[in-house]
């Protein structure tokens, strides 16, 4: 399309050479063959319950771990057919986050592929994404309230990411009552192992971060772990790989303390705290990409820093990466996982077979490697 756009634009400046040519295609490829992106108006944090625009960036690299045995291949529409005006529902968690809006983009291009392969052109025929969420990944009650009205329009499938892994179960049952398939990304819900999932295997995030952050305080000594949320399964599960990981590899490295962000005492006051009782703390870990910042933050003026190393890497992260102030992070695919959720929502409204876990993968990314070109598909702003 681009390359017809720029050859368009060539005649045009060959037929009207006095009336002066490109003055006006800022929007789009520049006579110099540089390419401009298109900027994108930023979303409310809250969003209404319309149909999601299909995204008009460059489309970006989709991958998956290769190493999983699943029943077909999750970075791919092929082989779903679903009838016009099918509508799929997605609730997230803290959509205020690049974390989320990346996991929206793949969401996005799978439905824009969906519509493509089925030639749906028209507004009613097309495949609809309803993508709504929270403001922060603490309010329980707001998302229960959100999926109780996603649930109330009867989508033909919904996907949901649970801020309190022990909630949502009145709503799970809603959905079966409803003949209505219901798949989890991101964050899963306690007991609900019939449920197909498209997630990182956070376990494995927490033991990652743990062998690096042994490396960096030099196999001995204290670190903190700051977490996003106590009940919240990803918190839960990276703390657990974190500590259990230190426990295996690296004894003389402890993590007995976690903070949480609570409405009663804040990360910040909490973690100078830690840092007058604990004058020989070496490390911090951070469980989620909002925590790392609000923890680098609060470092900027500490004398001798504790080590940082924190999970995902959007704009703030990559740019603490580069100028030292963090060690390394450990990043997740969002743009991949919400692909694949979509594919797993496609073939579950459709009546096909899913894998139970979809494993959307994750790459530890520090000052050496981040600018690799293979590492881009785990960068967002």
């Amino acid at each position: 399309m681009k390359r017809k756009a720029v050859a368009g634009l060539l005649i045009l400046c060959l037929t009207s050479a006095l009336a002066g040519c490109g003055k006006d295609t800022e929007a789009s490829d520049s006579t110099d063959g540089t390419k401009t992106t298109p900027e994108v108006t930023e979303e409310p944090k809250k969003e209404e319950a319309e149909p999601t625009e299909e995204p008009e960036e460059e489309e970006q690299q989709i991958a998956l771990p290769e190493n999983q045995d699943l029943v077909t291949d999750y970075t791919s529409v092929e082989g779903i057919t679903l009838e016009a005006g099918t509508h799929i529902a997605l609730v997230g968690q803290n959509l205020s986050t690049g974390y989320w809006s990346a996991v929206k983009e793949g969401a996005q291009q799978a439905v824009a592929d969906l519509n493509e392969k089925l030639e749906f052109t028209s507004k009613e025929d097309k495949i609809k994404l309803t993508f709504e969420g929270t403001d922060t990944d603490a309010d329980v009650e707001t998302q229960i309230n959100t999926i109780d009205a996603v649930l109330a329009e009867n989508p033909d499938v919904l996907c949901i990411s649970a801020i309190d892994m022990d909630s949502c179960k009145a709503q799970i049952e809603t959905a079966r009552e409803n003949g209505i398939p219901v798949v989890i990304l991101d964050s899963g819900i306690a007991g609900e192992n019939e449920l197909s999932v498209c997630a990182t295997d956070n376990t494995a995030v927490g033991a990652e971060a743990a062998r690096h952050m042994s490396e960096a305080v030099g196999g001995n000594g204290k670190v903190l772990i700051a977490s996003h949320q106590e009940s919240t399964q990803t918190s839960v599960d990276r703390i657990n790989g974190f500590r259990n990981e230190l426990a295996a590899s690296s004894p003389s490295v402890t993590a007995d303390t976690v903070i949480y962000e609570t409405k009663e005492k804040s990360i910040t006051d909490q973690l100078m705290e830690a840092l007058e009782t604990s004058a020989d703390l070496k490390g911090i870990f951070c469980t989620n990409e909002e925590i790392t910042c609000t923890v680098l933050n609060a470092l900027k003026d500490v004398e001798n820093a504790p080590i940082v190393i924190g999970v995902d890497a959007g704009k703030e992260v990559q740019a603490a990466i580069e100028n030292g102030t963090l060690y390394g992070t450990v990043c997740q695919n969002p743009y991949g996982m919400g692909y694949a959720t979509i594919v797993m929502a496609g073939r579950a409204a459709a009546g096909l077979p899913n894998s139970q876990f979809v494993d959307s993968g994750f790459q530890w990314l520090d000052a050496s490697n981040i600018d690799a070109e293979e590492n881009q598909k785990y960068l967002y702003k």
